[in-house]
């Protein structure tokens, strides 16, 4: 019999080691989500087995403002699915309905759990009826060696990441707020380029990075990789890394960028810097899973990720009304 144990407060020290221990990643850390978000909205979900912490997960609780309107009830928000350490299928299963039954006990009337770096919910009963969304993740195993792992990677891959080098790009890796800056511009650019292809994306306002700066970057919990062409800042590739495990979450290029192939060097001196860190797995982000097909508009954006080598993985959204 699993319990779970939903907590206001956790030391944010203990909660890292309890999340490395279990096999979590940086989404699990609570710092990645209160650059919106207050503390008291925060629990910190701990399942244990016979005294034992076999799985956790952070939990958001989003209250209505007017608890009047039918229909509106507190969620309980996971932003991504619980870490469950090695253990047999039904112990993940009973994860699940404990958190199921602790939902109810919260006082929320809606489960929701994200998909980024999350689980497939498919053969999780009563979830898979209440899947809203599935994306394929693109998740790189660091633990050979380098070269093993450069040789995995397509070979027009490494041939675009050489034409950056002999076209004298250069990286630096900072954690300091203008190099949030120099990623903000690029992803200014690189969302317009999205735009006219159908699928673009809104950017945020310079007071965000600074909170990003501040809460993220500036305490070492990820860094910016800035690809240069002699003073011109035209790349950049955000991470996140947490333990053993590391994921990029935000990237852009000028259109100098593309034309010098800048994301290819960005991501190969990524995946250098993440070995040397220790980081044996790297989530190098998703793609809607229908991008698998040909002729999705994402389908180059489905190869360019998988030609660095990750194997893809399923991953689902979840919505629950209880």
């Amino acid at each position: 019999m699993i319990e779970l144990q939903a907590l206001e407060r956790f030391p944010y020290p203990e909660w890292e080691q309890l999340v490395a221990r279990l096999g979590g990643n940086p989404l699990h850390l609570p710092q990645i989500h209160l650059i919106e978000r207050a503390e008291r909205d925060l629990r910190f979900l701990v399942f244990r087995e016979h005294d034992a912490e076999v799985a956790c997960a952070l939990a958001l609780i989003t209250t209505p403002r007017l608890h009047h309107l039918r229909g509106r009830a507190r969620t309980l928000e996971l932003p991504t699915a619980p870490t469950v350490a090695t253990c047999p299928p039904a112990t993940r299963q009973e994860v699940y309905r404990s958190l199921i039954e602790g939902c109810r006990t919260l006082d929320c009337r809606r489960l929701a759990i994200g998909h980024t770096w999350g689980d497939n919910l498919e053969d999780v009963a009563p979830l898979a009826d209440c899947i809203t969304d599935r994306v394929t993740d693109f998740v790189l195993d660091l633990s050979p060696p380098l070269d093993d792992i450069l040789a995995r990677m397509h070979k027009g891959h490494r041939k675009n990441t050489r034409r950056a080098e002999k076209l004298g790009l250069t990286i630096r890796a900072e954690t300091t707020l203008n190099a949030l800056e120099h990623l903000r511009q690029v992803q200014l650019t690189s969302s317009e380029r999205s735009a006219s292809r159908g699928h673009g994306f809104a950017i945020r306002d310079p007071a965000y990075y600074r909170t990003l700066h501040d809460r993220i970057y500036a305490p070492g919990i990820g860094e910016v990789l800035l690809a240069w062409r002699g003073d011109a800042c035209i790349g950049a590739l955000a991470c996140l890394h947490s333990g053993a495990k590391g994921i990029t979450v935000r990237s852009g290029c000028t259109p100098e960028g593309y034309e010098s192939y800048a994301m290819y060097l960005l991501q190969s001196e990524l995946l250098k810097r993440a070995k040397e860190r220790g980081i044996l797995t790297l989530n190098i982000g998703g793609v809607p899973a229908a991008a698998e097909s040909a002729d999705h508009p994402q389908h180059g954006l489905y190869e360019f990720k998988q030609g660095f080598g990750g194997q893809p993985a399923l991953r689902t959204a979840a919505v629950m009304n209880l």
